[in-house]
């Protein structure tokens, strides 16, 4: 991640036999490691259950949209009802991550770029994406948790960037 931040990716098995998958940011402040923010799952013990290409290409298919400028489409075609875009605040549902992309998105220049992502799955509904992206304002890193609906359709339920 970088020299103040890093993930912690853990998966473990509790006393009843089941499978917990944890993803946790720690960040160093004021010479104190601390917990942004945690996601804790239950597994299955395959951790092939998601086919990663397939969260590959929805990552690309979000790059798409995103640079295309269409920030409503994105929204809607992307996020989870009841997602989460997770900066400096937490913004939750479709209409807060809306509001918080036209901030930046509708800048002279936007553009997004992915670099050094890897994919892995937590279970058969849920995959996990992290990596570094580039914009003309700056460079960071950013995790995204893909969760699938009841109808098989992929959304992102977390964004943290």
């Amino acid at each position: 991640y970088d020299i103040i931040k890093y993930i912690e990716i853990s998966k473990f098995e509790i006393d009843n036999g089941e499978n917990l998958f944890s993803i946790a940011e720690w960040e160093l402040k004021k010479n104190k490691w601390s917990i942004n923010f945690e996601i804790i799952s239950k597994s299955n013990k395959d951790s092939t259950a998601v086919d990663v290409n397939n969260l590959k290409k929805l990552s690309d298919y979000w790059l798409k949209i995103a640079n295309s400028g269409n920030i409503k489409f994105l929204c809607d075609e992307m996020y989870g009802e009841n997602g989460y875009y997770i900066d400096w605040q937490i913004n939750k549902g479709k209409e807060a991550v809306y509001a918080k992309f036209k901030e930046f998105m509708e800048s002279p220049g936007y553009f997004i770029n992915f670099k050094e992502t890897v994919y892995f799955s937590i279970n058969e509904n849920t995959g996990v994406e992290i990596g570094k992206y580039e914009m003309p304002f700056g460079t960071g890193n950013f995790i995204f948790v893909w969760k699938k609906d009841g109808f098989g359709k992929w959304h992102i339920m977390v964004d943290k960037g």
